[in-house]
């Protein structure tokens, strides 16, 4: 995504009504302190760091689709 972050991307996914409600996860293969409050407050709906598990994505994958 040249010239855009996460943060830019889902901002602009959040601005569309129709795609308002879209459950987006914040994936960083670099986490800082107050990375995952960051994200959080600014609308990603859930956090991920490296290292993924497999299985972790696809628990929070359903639990995400749960509430939609």
């Amino acid at each position: 995504m040249p010239g855009l972050d996460g943060y830019s991307v889902m901002q602009a996914i959040r601005s569309k009504p129709a795609a308002s409600s879209i459950p987006l996860v914040a994936l960083t293969g670099s986490a800082m302190n107050g990375d995952k409050e960051k994200a959080l407050q600014l609308g990603f709906n859930a956090y991920l760091a490296k290292p993924y598990r497999l299985a972790s994505i696809v628990n929070l994958i359903n639990q995400l689709l749960e509430k939609v």
